[in-house]
């Protein structure tokens, strides 16, 4: 059984242009998966920038609130201080502002961080 050229022309026409558009597509697919690939490396990137950053950040915080808290914890073993009320308030004062200094302080640099994320798609 064979098909007229009439009908067969047509049918090839339609193949040929589907293949090609198939491989257009998975061209475009390609493309598209490649420019996401650097995105997200270009974030990644950011990212442990970032996370170095914060680590720093974070651990100056903590040895300055340490050695503020070793002071503290130095007065408060004197008994001179640990008797007297007035003393021990102003001491335990000064822990506190110590405490949310470093606490605003750690919450604002990271906030004030520059590095943004960029846009993915």
């Amino acid at each position: 059984m064979s098909l007229p050229v009439e009908v067969g022309l047509p049918i090839i026409k339609e193949l040929i242009d589907a293949v090609t558009e198939y491989q257009m597509c998975k061209e475009r697919e390609q493309t598209k998966r490649l420019a996401i690939e650097a995105q997200l490396e270009a974030c990644l990137t950011v990212i442990n920038t970032n996370h170095e950053q914060f680590l720093r950040a974070m651990d100056d915080n903590r040895n300055l609130a340490m050695t503020a808290y070793d002071a503290v914890e130095k007065l408060l073993a004197a008994p001179s201080v640990a008797s007297n009320p007035e003393l021990l308030q102003r001491v335990l004062t000064f822990l506190q502002s110590v405490h949310e200094r470093h606490s605003k302080n750690f919450i604002a640099a990271v906030n004030a961080s520059p590095m943004r994320l960029p846009r993915i798609g």
